[in-house]
Formats: structure tokens, sequence, C-alpha cells
């Protein structure tokens, strides 16, 4: 199902861009958020996207995004040898398919042209890995 949608998608951009004209663009994106002593939230992605503008004002754009979010906590454990501290990582990896429309602001001349986007997106692929530190669970969905 979602290999016949991509290339239904593919099958339309193809045809129609011998008009207007088309735009390729990309986005890599990283975030870190420490929330507590050796805690944290990470988070990456990379974006690759191809618009479709067929007027001055507007646009359709479809984008495919793959990433992984990240989440480890620190657990504190004793045994007989002491105090040991290990790790408890959450990780989610994914692919997602997106169909947006841009409508864009102002004059072509202008420096900055403002713009409202919105969409859709679709889940194509998710992966949840819980690790305790080299010991993992996968979850396939």
């Amino acid at each position: 199902m979602n290999q016949k949608f991509f290339v239904f998608l593919i099958c339309i951009f193809s045809s129609i861009s011998q008009a207007q004209f088309i735009e390729v663009g990309g986005s890599a994106s990283y975030k870190k958020t420490n929330f507590a002593p050796g805690a944290y939230d990470e988070g990456t992605s990379l974006t690759g996207s191809l618009s479709y503008i067929f007027d001055e004002m507007s646009a359709v754009e479809l984008s495919y995004t793959n990433g992984v979010s990240r989440q480890a906590v620190p657990i504190a454990q004793s045994s007989q040898q002491g105090a040991t501290l290990t790790y408890h990582t959450t990780s989610v990896y994914y692919e997602l398919i997106g169909l947006d429309l841009v409508l864009t602001f102002g004059e072509a001349n202008w420096t900055l042209r403002p713009y409202i986007k919105g969409g859709t997106a679709y889940l194509l692929r998710k992966r949840l890995v819980d690790q305790i530190d080299n010991t993992a669970a996968n979850i396939e969905d």
C-alpha cells in the first residue's frame, strides 16, 4: 500500500513537472534537552522535499523524513560490590511521508515573504528500542 501511494505521487509530480517549476529542498534537525542530572531527550531528523510551485503564491510539497528520538534516564542500582549507574534508554526510529499546501503572502520581489503551510503526514515505519545498558528489547510497529 505504501509503495503504491509513493509511486502514485511521483507519477503526479513527474507528469506536471512540465508546468511552472519544481523546487527540491532538504533540511536536518538536531535537538538535545537535559532535564535532570545525566538524563536527556535527544532527537535528530533528515527531511527531503519536492515542491510543485503552480503559481506565484502557492505550492504543493511532498516530503520524506527519517529520524530518531531518544530518551536516556540514569538508574542507580546497588549490589554487593557497591552502587552502579546504568542507563534506561528508549529510542524511536521513524519514517514519515507528508503532503502540504503552502500559501505565500507578498510580492515575488519581497526580501522576506511570510507563508502559511498546512498538510498531513503518514507514518511509514516505526521501531521502538527499549534498552537498559546493553540489554535491548525491539518492538516493531
